[in-house]
């Protein structure tokens, strides 16, 4: 597979209902519109409609070969 054209990740939150912990995810983590706390393991509901973030991603090939430029 090739990456024609890199964009940012769009990034979620959600606050666990059980610990209170603030867990920010990428939509490819949620399953059946569900994520579980990486804190107290509780399951709660996810969801990827509105991101808090954006994150941009470079793998670490093109990181290595900007650095190698310098």
């Amino acid at each position: 597979m090739t990456v024609v054209k890199r964009e940012p990740v769009p990034i979620y939150s959600e606050k666990c209902p059980e610990c209170k912990s603030v867990i920010e995810y990428k939509a490819s983590e949620v399953a059946w519109c569900h994520i579980k706390c990486p804190v107290c393991g509780t399951v709660m509901g996810a969801v990827a409609i509105h991101p808090v973030r954006y994150e941009c991603t470079e793998p670490k090939d093109e990181k290595k070969e900007s650095s190698d430029a310098e």
